[in-house]
């Protein structure tokens, strides 16, 4: 009876592990059409059956991982500004002068946009709107580790 239990157990974990690897992978798929839609057509002219026709998803879908078109809009821009904080942090934290410290951000920056050019066109595309973005307070807490960094080194000279 207990080797029962503990199948039953293990089938039920396995199925709720894989139905929350589908659902990243959901996720993930949608983020990833909503970059290309929005560097492409831009915000204002993308619309959420843009961006589901290219996943392989079902419309519906789409509305168990996002409201709206202008929330993944920005779970686009705040995973797109997480990867760059990251990369930012370890160039910044090896600058011994102010120099380095802004040659580091700018050379950061624009590797990680050199390197991937729909970053660069979902950026042209999509100004005002990733510029409204910047007063949402999630938004700036995500900014708040340049801020301190540059604080940080303005104390060690």
């Amino acid at each position: 009876m207990t080797d029962q239990a503990g199948v039953t157990t293990a089938r039920i974990g396995e199925r709720a592990g894989r139905r929350e690897q589908n659902k990243a992978e959901n996720r993930a798929a949608l983020l990833k059409a909503a970059r290309s839609v929005f560097a492409e057509m831009g915000y204002g002219a993308a619309g959420v059956r843009d961006i589901v026709r290219r996943t392989d998803l079902a419309s519906g879908t789409f509305y168990n991982y996002f409201k709206d078109k202008a929330e993944i809009f920005e779970a686009v821009v705040r995973e797109m500004t997480l990867e760059l904080i990251r990369r930012h942090r370890s160039g910044r934290a090896k600058a011994r002068t102010a120099e380095d410290f802004f040659r580091s951000h700018f050379a950061t920056y624009l590797h990680f946009v050199v390197n991937d050019p729909e970053i660069l066109a979902f950026g042209r595309a999509n100004v005002t709107p990733i510029r409204a973005l910047f007063d949402k307070p999630d938004l700036q807490t995500l900014a708040r580790p340049l801020l301190d960094d540059v604080i940080a080194a303005m104390d060690r000279g």
